[in-house]
Parts: C-alpha cells; structure tokens; sequence
C-alpha cells in the first residue's frame, strides 16, 4: 500500500475530494435559496403589502314565527309571519370566543333527514323570547294607517331589524333583512 506523503514545510496539504464536493453542493443550494428568494419578487413586484381579506357574508334566510298582534287601534289587529335574513359570517364572527377556532356552521348530527334550511341558528334560539318581545313592542305600537302602506310596510321592516339586532346584543349587526312571508291586518 502507498503511504500518503505528508506535506513538506511551507508546502500546503491538498484538499481532498469529499470536501470539495460539499463546498461544491454548498454553493449550488446557496445559489438555490437566492434564486428562489428573488424570482417572485422580480415576477411579482416584490414590494406590494399582504393583503388579507374578510370573508364574504354568507346571508342565509330563518323562518321566524307567525305573529298576531293588536294594533294601537284596539279593533284592528296584524297578523304576520316573518322571515330573517341574516349574516353567518357575522353571527360566526360574533359568537366565537376570542382566540378560538372559529369555523363550522353548527353542529352535526346523527344523520338521518337533511335540516331544514330556514331554521333559525341556535345563537338566535338562546334569545327567542327577548326577540318575540321585540317584535310585539314593534308591531303593536302601529295604526292601521301606517300597516297598510308600502312606505309604512318599510318602516316597519327598519324598525324590526334595528330592534332584532338591538335584542340580540352582539357588537356587530347580524340581521340584515326582514320578509314578510304573510301579512293580514284585520
């Protein structure tokens, strides 16, 4: 077997093949991670601001009870029955606790028969008689004259939702439209 010389004095060792793979391979990834790194930026502009959007509002309908109340006019009374608009994004957004996982729109279920899908939200289902309450103060302090028109049929509609939301009591509006599904005044 040889015997490898060893360096003379002043003489420098040569280095040895294994090394200079690894400073080879080095070289390449450094050249890699640049690459990659300043691509985008040179395609993408580089200096635009990250963006993060909101969620869409996701407006679903709930049917709400039917409802007859007596108008201020003693004789007359309005029957209506109405249907919620509301915002799940919203109510999501509103009724998950801060640093919790938000996500899912409610819970499972054992399978079965498929939901109804005008069902009102369980948020909603925990303030069902503060809402009804609502709803009467509003209804019931009417006169037939402003029930009859479409412009008092509006005012009613802002006047509800203003009061659904101030009942529900989230920092956030969630109820964002009133229907009427049946409207009798007698």
């Amino acid at each position: 077997m040889a015997k490898e010389e060893e360096p003379k004095e002043g003489e420098e060792a040569a280095p040895k093949k294994g090394k200079k793979k690894i400073v080879l391979f080095a070289g390449i990834g450094v050249v890699v991670l640049i690459l990659a790194l300043a691509v985008p930026m040179l395609l993408g502009g580089g200096d635009k601001e990250e963006v993060i959007e909101e969620p869409l509002p996701e407006y679903k309908l709930a049917k709400f009870d039917t409802f007859i109340v007596n108008l201020s006019e003693q004789k007359s009374f309005l029957k209506v029955t109405l249907l919620l608009e509301y915002d799940l994004t919203a109510l999501i957004r509103v009724t998950t606790p801060k640093g919790g996982k938000g996500g899912g729109h409610g819970g499972g279920g054992a399978g079965g028969a498929a939901a109804d899908p005008t069902a009102m939200p369980p948020q909603f289902f925990e303030k069902e008689p503060i809402l009804k309450d609502a709803v009467i103060r509003v209804l019931s302090a009417k006169k037939v004259a402003e029930v009859l028109t479409v412009d008092g049929k509006d005012q009613i509609k802002e006047e509800l939702i203003e009061a659904l939301n101030e009942a529900l009591g989230y920092e956030e509006p969630v109820v964002t439209n009133i229907y009427f599904a049946e409207y009798i005044v007698q």
